[in-house]
């Protein structure tokens, strides 16, 4: 009988710890089906008219996740290169704010990044269009990491390409 009752305690045990796991599981690789939008980018300039080079921009990406999944998912980090009319101005930007998104839900989030003069010039046809129409388009090529007690797994993804 003392078999029988450790047997049906190691197993409720173990049938606990795969639920957890498995939901641990669901929340982590579901984001691939999640859907990621650049929602809008703020820009404010702030310029150095001394030394133009010293001048720089603080940019506040807004982006939004539709989970369509039955379950919860989470976004442990992620990094991304930002583009502005295609061109390449910030590579491997981190953030490693971790996120959750509620099942069949959305969440909206900003993330801001300071840009310098400098690295906004490998941009200058979208720097100007920046500044003379208040409108570029926005891309960001993104990974997004997923972390776990077996390792850090990613998958990368195009953040909408956006006319803001």
């Amino acid at each position: 009988m003392k078999k029988m009752l450790l047997f049906i305690c190691i197993f409720s045990l173990a049938f606990l710890n795969c639920d957890l796991l498995t939901h641990e599981f669901m929340g982590r690789y579901g984001l691939k089906n999640c859907s990621f939008e650049l929602t809008s980018v703020n820009a404010d300039i702030y310029p150095d008219y001394s030394n133009l080079y010293k001048s720089y921009a603080i940019l506040t990406i807004y982006i939004k996740v539709d989970n369509p999944n039955g379950y919860a998912v989470v976004i442990d980090r992620m990094s991304f290169d930002l583009l502005i009319n295609n061109k390449t101005v910030l590579k491997d930007v981190e953030n490693s704010e971790r996120r959750s998104i509620d099942a069949g839900s959305s969440l909206r989030f900003s993330i801001s990044v300071k840009v310098t003069y400098e690295e906004l010039n490998n941009a200058s046809d979208g720097l100007f269009d920046l500044v003379r129409k208040g409108e570029a388009t926005y891309k960001l090529d993104s990974t997004v990491f997923i972390d776990s007690e077996f390792g850090s797994y990613s998958y990368k993804t195009t953040i909408s390409e956006s006319k803001i």
